[in-house]
C-alpha cells in the first residue's frame, strides 16, 4: 500500500526466536523457483506496488541487486502463481551483511495489488523463510521495509521478526535527519497505525515506548508538513489508499475527487463522494475514505492558524467563511439536508481542479519563492468555496445555524470563567450548552484556539498566578481553590506550562514587589 499520508521512514526488522507459521497457498495457486526469462515477471510485480516507477528502473534494479549472482536465483528466489501459471507475488531470501556482519535478507517481497487478505503473503513469507539451513546457514534474517508498510510490518512480527534499534546499518538511508531520532519516531508511527488498524498492536509485539495510541490515528502537522510548512499536496489514485484507517488531523484537509468516486465515513455515517465533489474537514473530526475502482483524488492539508494569524487581516472574513463552511457541511447535515461534502458548478469545477493541479506542480517542482506561491494559492482555493458557498441555496439557513450554535457555545464559555474552581467537565459543559461533543469542541476550538482542556487548565493557572501574587494561602489550598484536586498534579502542570514551581513563581513575585 502507498500511503502518501504516513510520514516516510524506512526502518530495519531483524527475526528473533524463528517462529513456525504452517501456512499453505489459497486454492489455485502454486509456487515457483526462478527460472532464466522471469525478470520481466519480476519487473512488472514490483511495479505494480509502485516499488519503481517503470519496467526500465527495475529492471535495472534487478541487474544491479541479482544478475551478479545467478547461481543463487534459482535457489532463493520465489514466485506465486494463480491458476493460469501467471507470477503475481515474489520474495527472496538474500546473502546480505548490513548489519555489520553476514546474515541472510527477507528481499523485495511483493504481491499484486487486489490479492491482500488471502492469504497468499503469508505464505509467500512462510514458504521463503523455509529454504533449509544448509542453503542459509544459521546466520539470522533480517529485512528492510517502511512505515507505508505497516499491514506487513503486522505480518513481519507474526513470524518472530522485531524492530532493530542498534547502531546505523550500512548504506542505510535516512530522511535528512538524526538515524536515531527517525527510528524512534518511525516506530511509534507504525504502532500507532497497527493499534488503529488492527487494535492489538501491542500484543503483536509493540516497541512502543509508552501507552497504545487511541483507535483513532492521530497526524500532526510537526510530522506530515516535513516538505513545506504551508501545506502538503497530493494526488493519489486507485488501488492506492491514503486514511482508510480511522484517524483525525491537527490541521484542514481538502480532498477534491477528479476521477471516479470514494467513501468518506464521518460521524458514523458514510458519504459517497463523486467527480467535482470535495469535503473542507476541520481539525480533530475523525474519519476515513476509501478510493473506489478507477478513481482518482487531489489532497490539499494545511494549518488554519499560519494562514490566520490572530492579529486582524483583510483574510479575517475569508476565515470565518471557511469555518462557517466546514461546519455547515460536516455538523449540519441531520439539520438542514445537507452532507459532508461540498459540490461546485460546473465552473467552480474546472477553476478548482484547474488551480489544484497548479498547486501539485509547485509542490512537486520546488521552484523559487514555491512556498509563498503555495499560501497564495491556498488562499485562492479557500476562495473559490467562499464564492460557490456565497452563491449557494443553503447559505442564509446554514449561517443562522451556525450563529445559533456558536452563541451557545459562548454562553457555555462563560459558564467556565464563572465555575472554573468547581469539577465540571467536558460532558457536563455539552450538556449545558445543549451542543453535542464533536459539534461543541469544534465551535469551541475555532472561537478561543484552544481545546476545552487547555482552556480551563490556563484559565485555573491564572487565577492561581494571582493568589500566589496576593495572598499567602498554602500551595495546597490555591490548587483546591482554583479547581485542582491534587496539588502534586497542580504543582506538576504550573511548572511544566509556567516553567517555575508554584512556590519559586511566589518567592519571584515578592522580590519584585
Amino acid at each position: 500500500m502507498s500511503e502518501q499520508s504516513v510520514p516516510f521512514y524506512s526502518v530495519i526488522m531483524v527475526r528473533g526466536e524463528p517462529i513456525s507459521i504452517p501456512t499453505s497457498l489459497p486454492e489455485g495457486y502454486s509456487y515457483r523457483f526462478f527460472t532464466p526469462g522471469m525478470e520481466e515477471d519480476w519487473c512488472r510485480i514490483q511495479c505494480s506496488v509502485q516499488a519503481f516507477p517503470d519496467q526500465q528502473t527495475a529492471a535495472g534494479a534487478f541487474q544491479e541487486e541479482f544478475a551478479g549472482r545467478p547461481s543463487l536465483l534459482g535457489r532463493r528466489m520465489i514466485f506465486v502463481c494463480d491458476s493460469a501459471g501467471r507470477p503475481v507475488g515474489t520474495a527472496a531470501l538474500w546473502p546480505g551483511d548490513d548489519l555489520g556482519k553476514p546474515m541472510e535478507r527477507v528481499h523485495w517481497v511483493a504481491l499484486i495489488p487486489g490479492l491482500q487478505g488471502r492469504g497468499i503473503g503469508k505464505a509467500l513469507l512462510s514458504r521463503v523463510l523455509e529454504i533449509s539451513p544448509e542453503e542459509s546457514g544459521d546466520k539470522g534474517v533480517y529485512l528492510t521495509t517502511q512505515t507505508t508498510s505497516f499491514r506487513a510490518i503486522n505480518i513481519y512480527r507474526q513470524f518472530g521478526f522485531e524492530a532493530y534499534l542498534g547502531p546505523q546499518p550500512s548504506r542505510f538511508k535516512t530522511q535528512g535527519g538524526s538515524y536515531e531520532k527517525e527510528t524512534i519516531a518511525a516506530w511509534r508511527i507504525i504502532d500507532s497505525l497497527l493499534t488503529a488498524y488492527t487494535g492489538c498492536c501491542r500484543s503483536a509485539g509493540s516497541v512502543l515506548f509508552g501507552p497504545p495510541a487511541p483507535l483513532a490515528l492521530l497526524f500532526e502537522r510537526e510530522n506530515m508538513f516535513s516538505k513545506c510548512s504551508i501545506c502538503k499536496v497530493f494526488e493519489l489514485a486507485a488501488p492506492a489508499q491514503s486514511g482508510d484507517v480511522p484517524h483525525r488531523h491537527d490541521y484542514t484537509q481538502i480532498w477534491y475527487v477528479t476521477r471516479g468516486y470514494c467513501e468518506h465515513y464521518v460521524e458514523g455515517q458514510i458519504y459517497t463522494m463523486s467527480v467535482g465533489d470535495a469535503f473542507l474537514l476541520p481539525p480533530q473530526v475523525t474519519h476515513s475514505t476509501i478510493l473506489q475502482n478507477d478513481s482518482s483524488i487531489i489532497c490539499c492539508e494545511f494549518y488554519m492558524e499560519s494562514l490566520f494569524p490572530d492579529k486582524p487581516t483583510s483574510y479575517s472574513k475569508l476565515q470565518e467563511m471557511t469555518q462557517n463552511i466546514s461546519f455547515t457541511l460536516l455538523f449540519q447535515q441531520k439539520l438542514h439536508s445537507t452532507q459532508p461534502r461540498f459540490s461546485f458548478s460546473p465552473q467552480g469545477q474546472r477553476e478548482t481542479e484547474k488551480l489544484l493541479r497548479s498547486m501539485l506542480a509547485e509542490y512537486r517542482q520546488e521552484e523559487p519563492f514555491y512556498e509563498d506561491k503555495l499560501y497564495l494559492l491556498v488562499l485562492e482555493l479557500l476562495l473559490n468555496f467562499a464564492r460557490e458557498y456565497a452563491m449557494s441555496p443553503i447559505r442564509e439557513v446554514s449561517e443562522k445555524a451556525y450563529d445559533k450554535y456558536r452563541s451557545m457555545v459562548s454562553a457555555a464559555i462563560v459558564y467556565i470563567d464563572q465555575h472554573y474552581a468547581e469539577a465540571i467537565s467536558l460532558e457536563d459543559i455539552c450538556r449545558i450548552s445543549m451542543v453535542s461533543k464533536t459539534y461543541f469542541c469544534y465551535l469551541f476550538k475555532m472561537l478561543t484556539h484552544k481545546t476545552f482542556i487547555e482552556y480551563l487548565t490556563d484559565l485555573r493557572l491564572e487565577r492561581a498566578m494571582e493568589l500566589l501574587r496576593q495572598t499567602n494561602q498554602s500551595i495546597i489550598d490555591i490548587s483546591q481553590a482554583v479547581g485542582f484536586r491534587d496539588s502534586a498534579h497542580f504543582s506538576r502542570t504550573f511548572k511544566q506550562a509556567r516553567g517555575v514551581s508554584p512556590r519559586d513563581y511566589r518567592r519571584a513575585a515578592k522580590n519584585q514587589a
